[in-house]
């Protein structure tokens, strides 16, 4: 497990990455962080340099931020106290033309909404079926599911026996030739 807060940040986020990762084509990477939104823009820029380097075209690590961001924002926001740990972990797996990639934050759950994962489940379905318009827009955990609707292949919601609520992410990712052009 790597502190976020042990790194010297002032690096190329792409260095520290190539540095814990020893093979760019199977990454693990855990992070625990404090639970507090400084700290969301080094994750962003971690997720976009870890999105880069395995050659993820541009529209979807631009994506992958935005999907990362609201899952750290929710876990700040309601799941941990602050000062409280969260953690995040990044998962690639990379072969020629394929990036499957899953991201996973967990809170604590004791902050002002936790929630389990068969609230998460009910709530999704839930917020789901409301149409979208500019009235429901501040609907608490509206976003997470909008974003993740049409960008992921699976959102996963489970118990954590040690913390609270972990959140989890999936794509498969086959890259076309016009991809691999753009990243080359």
């Amino acid at each position: 497990m790597i502190r976020l807060d042990s790194l010297d940040l002032s690096l190329d986020k792409k260095e520290h990455i190539r540095r814990l990762a020893a093979d760019l084509t199977n990454i693990h990477l855990d992070f625990e962080y404090v639970s507090d939104f400084k700290n969301t823009k080094e994750l962003r820029d971690f997720v976009s340099a870890l999105t880069e380097l395995v050659g993820m075209p541009k529209m979807w690590r631009n994506r992958f931020v935005l999907v990362t961001d609201e899952m750290n924002n929710n876990a700040i926001e309601y799941g941990s106290r602050p000062e409280d740990t969260n953690r995040i972990t990044f998962k690639v797996i990379k072969r020629w033309k394929n990036i499957k990639m899953f991201v996973e934050v967990e809170d604590t759950g004791r902050w002002k909404a936790p929630k389990t994962a068969d609230q998460m489940y009910k709530l999704k379905d839930e917020k789901l079926k409301i149409w979208f318009d500019s009235r429901d827009i501040w609907i608490r955990w509206r976003w997470l599911f909008l974003i993740t609707r049409g960008t992921v292949d699976k959102l996963y919601f489970e118990d954590s026996e040690k913390w609270g609520l972990i959140v989890w992410v999936e794509k498969d990712i086959i890259l076309e030739d016009w991809d691999l052009q753009e990243v080359a």
